[in-house]
């Protein structure tokens, strides 16, 4: 393991320095992806509580 999060942490550092934009891309589909996933789930939770408070 040791190993491995030290390739990370240089990959992570290349990544940094040469695609910064691209990176930073990627980390805002990602960011934009999760929280509209959460949303939805929230949005699913709260259409299951309703119909039971309904009954």
């Amino acid at each position: 393991m040791g190993l491995v999060g030290f390739f990370g942490f240089l990959a992570a550092i290349f990544l940094i320095g040469g695609l910064a934009k691209g990176a930073v891309a990627w980390l805002l589909v990602g960011g934009a992806l999760a929280i509209a996933t959460m949303l939805l789930g929230v949005l699913r939770l709260t259409k299951l509580w309703v119909d039971r408070s309904r009954r």
